[in-house]
């Protein structure tokens, strides 16, 4: 059976905070989507283009299973606190909640980048088609989710290349702990080795700033020792 990717619409950092804003004016889904539509027909004139936009847009945002629910609500609670440049990690985090082929997609850049500064299209490419198959469907969404990248300045073209932006230094320790508990869940398993969680790929241009043990302190995860100090970390059930 064919993984389904969902995302495969160009998304500028202007529609997903508008898509934001439009929600905390009015969160009825009809009103939100009808504003969404007059905000970006200027730019996609095909209704079709459109529809599937906005349904990306408030699949991220407002059409949120019942088990996130309660990160939605700290990720609005957190939105107006934040810098315009610094809403990314929010718009990061419920996009990884809302469609595993952008953590896939992220993933792989983020472990492209760990062993080279700069990367091409064609390399990412590869890896995403080895485990989501060679179709059209994918290679398009590959390119949309690149170019929103460069749009929410994550990525920056180096001649026939591309490379990361600086990384964003989260020092709100509460924004931290949220962006961990999306990454967390994004992985889809009941428990992860503490070191690797703090390092995955996914969160390749966010540098988070909270100390180590207030991580492992935290209430909503769980710190564990196995064995001869082997530090795992899982989520607390609620």
């Amino acid at each position: 059976m064919l993984k389904k990717v969902g995302f495969l619409q160009y998304l500028k950092k202007d529609w997903l905070d508008a898509t934001v804003a439009f929600h905390q004016n009015n969160p009825k889904i009809d009103k939100i989507k009808a504003n969404l539509d007059d905000l970006i027909k200027v730019e996609v004139s095909k209704s079709e283009e459109r529809r599937k936009t906005i349904d990306v847009l408030s699949r991220t945002w407002i059409r949120i299973p019942v088990k996130y629910s309660s990160l939605q609500f700290s990720a609005l609670e957190f939105y107006d606190e934040l810098e315009p440049n610094e809403r990314i990690i929010l718009h990061w985090g419920m996009l990884l909640l809302a469609y595993p082929f952008f953590r896939d997609i992220v993933y792989s850049i983020g472990l492209l980048l760990k062993t080279q500064d700069i990367f091409t299209s064609t390399q990412l490419r590869n890896r995403i088609v080895s485990s989501w198959g060679h179709r059209t469907t994918i290679i398009r969404a590959i390119d949309r989710i690149v170019q929103s990248l460069k749009d929410w300045n994550i990525l920056i073209i180096d001649e026939k290349s591309l490379k990361p932006n600086s990384k964003l230094k989260i020092k709100n320790e509460l924004l931290c702990l949220w962006f961990l508990e999306c990454v967390f869940r994004s992985e889809n398993v009941d428990s992860i080795l503490f070191d690797k969680l703090i390092s995955l790929e996914t969160m390749f241009p966010f540098e988070l700033k909270i100390p180590l043990y207030k991580i492992k302190q935290a209430q909503n995860f769980e710190h564990l020792i196995h064995g001869i100090n082997v530090e795992m970390i899982s989520l607390k059930i609620k």
